[in-house]
């Protein structure tokens, strides 16, 4: 057993059919045995199902393999030897990573770390990048980090040195065929390697990253039930007792419906415990927000990166007109006009405590209330038109809006939309009061009431991976939608399907 890496049962078969070839083959058949040494073997890693056509979304002999170059090999920065399994970064920190993907399941998991805000790494595997070509352009454009994992999934160990080699090569072309990037990062598969693979991938400046914390999460073999998204979420707190804890989850070709809804509670979890989530090159997530910074009437974009704000007061490119920090790189933002003053600035919410600020400068923040749980997903408007924002949250597809900014009980809670979908606010017929709406994959439900009911006649505008903004850009007292992607923003000015009004990008 390479690494203790490789179950028993594989072992054993193994071990028997050396033992028939040992006793049938030739003597002048057995080639010398001139592998390199392995390195000194990890702790027991299982990972994945066996065998490796259970995690690919096509057969490799029908997939044309990309042409293999040396163009990537200089693009990333010199790798040390070895491997690493602790996140990077100071203090408490998190690395959510996902294997195999792209997958069924890989826009929900998307949509759930855009909403959240948090960093994360995916591992490629080159055959099903082929498959879904788009949704990997749409990790890439959404700021993602993307690693390896090979072309097709097998136990490295068991191939000989260009064989690995090849499973690298390929997968690196392919990427940097769709994105113009190669992978600086690779995760072996079942975690399994040996001095060769260590030695291959530090030639192509590649980070070996195996994990710390694994959710075992595909063992539910496509199941959603309550047990397995339980079970996942049980095994990725273990990481808790970890300072900068690697967590293993997955997003096959299959879909993995209880690691999607397991993957909240998790955020939730690390997040209340202190934890700061980033990428294993140690970037935390860009989160896009909005605003009337000026109080000219016209909302403009802004980017939160960890805890400093950058605004701009107009929807074009260039720098930002202001910067300052404001809580922490945990909190999750929000912003309001919270004195009813006509300007938009910040706010977060720790746990299910509030701190809202009246400037955009760094500063303390107003009196702190708690209202909503952390799991819930938080909301701003003005709910009754008096011009001042307050906050609510969602539960499900449960909305709970409050007309104060104080702890208390919210309004009678409503249903609106499902509980997957992203949720987004705004005063859609400019009536002065903001109500709801939701976006599901690329569709937009926009309802001009508080209340349960049908929407507006939905329509689509952006892609499912994209992040859906609103606001008042031009000003004329209607809110209307947009979509940030990485640093492009593309707003409208109608609540209708088309081709945006406004492009730009704002990146600090």
């Amino acid at each position: 057993m390479v690494n203790g890496q490789r179950r028993s049962g594989r072992s054993l078969v193994t071990a028997l059919l050396v033992a028939a070839m040992a006793l049938t083959a030739p003597v002048a058949q057995a080639g010398p045995a001139t592998s390199p040494a392995p390195q000194e073997p990890s702790p027991p890693l299982p990972e994945g199902p066996w065998p490796p056509s259970e995690v690919l979304a096509a057969d490799p002999a029908t997939v044309a393999a990309p042409r293999v170059g040396t163009q990537a090999a200089t693009a990333c920065p010199a790798a040390g030897y070895g491997v690493n399994n602790s996140a990077p970064g100071s203090g408490k920190t998190v690395a959510l990573t996902f294997d195999d993907g792209p997958g069924a399941s890989t826009d929900a998991i998307l949509q759930i770390l855009d909403s959240a805000g948090v960093a994360a790494t995916f591992f490629n595997i080159g055959v099903n990048e082929t498959v879904r070509p788009s949704t990997v352009r749409a990790e890439a454009a959404r700021g993602y980090l993307l690693g390896s994992h090979s072309w097709s999934h097998p136990d490295l160990t068991t191939l000989s040195s260009s064989a690995q080699a090849l499973e690298m090569d390929r997968t690196t072309a392919e990427q940097v065929s769709l994105v113009g990037s190669p992978p600086c990062f690779f995760r072996p598969p079942y975690g399994s390697y040996n001095s060769t693979t260590l030695a291959l991938a530090q030639a192509r400046n590649m980070k070996v990253f195996n994990w710390s914390v694994d959710t075992e999460d595909w063992k539910a073999a496509g199941s959603g039930s309550s047990s397995w998204v339980n079970r996942i979420i049980s095994l990725a707190q273990a990481g808790g007792s970890q300072s900068h804890p690697v967590v293993l989850m997955h997003n096959q070709p299959g879909g993995n419906p209880a690691t999607v809804s397991a993957l909240p509670s998790i955020i939730s979890y690390y997040r209340d415990h202190g934890y700061q989530f980033v990428d294993l090159n140690g970037q935390v997530a860009d989160r896009p927000v909005t605003g009337d910074w000026d109080g000219n009437g016209t909302v403009t974009p802004g980017v939160v990166r960890g805890n400093t704000w950058y605004l701009r007061n107009s929807n074009t490119s260039g720098p930002p007109d202001m910067a300052f920090q404001y809580g922490g790189p945990t909190d999750r933002v929000v912003t309001g006009d919270w004195d009813g003053n006509g300007t938009t600035t910040p706010g977060v919410v720790r746990g299910n405590t509030w701190y809202l600020r009246n400037s955009n400068s760094s500063g303390p923040g107003l009196a702190s209330f708690t209202y909503g749980g952390s799991t819930d997903r938080v909301v701003t408007g003005d709910w009754d038109g008096n011009g001042t924002t307050t906050v609510g949250v969602v539960r499900g597809n449960i909305w709970y809006l409050r007309n104060s900014n104080s702890s208390g009980p919210g309004l009678a809670g409503f249903g609106y939309g499902g509980p997957s979908d992203r949720v987004v606010t705004g005063d859609w017929d400019g009536s002065g009061t903001t109500t709801v709406g939701v976006v599901r994959g690329s569709n937009w439900y926009l309802r001009n009431s508080n209340s349960s009911g049908p929407g507006m006649a939905g329509f689509g505008y952006g892609g499912p991976s994209d992040r859906p903004i609103t606001g008042d850009w031009d000003g004329n007292g209607t809110t209307t939608i947009g979509v940030d992607r990485g640093a492009n923003w593309y707003l409208r000015s109608t609540n209708t399907s088309g081709i945006a009004t406004t492009s730009f990008t704002f990146a600090p």
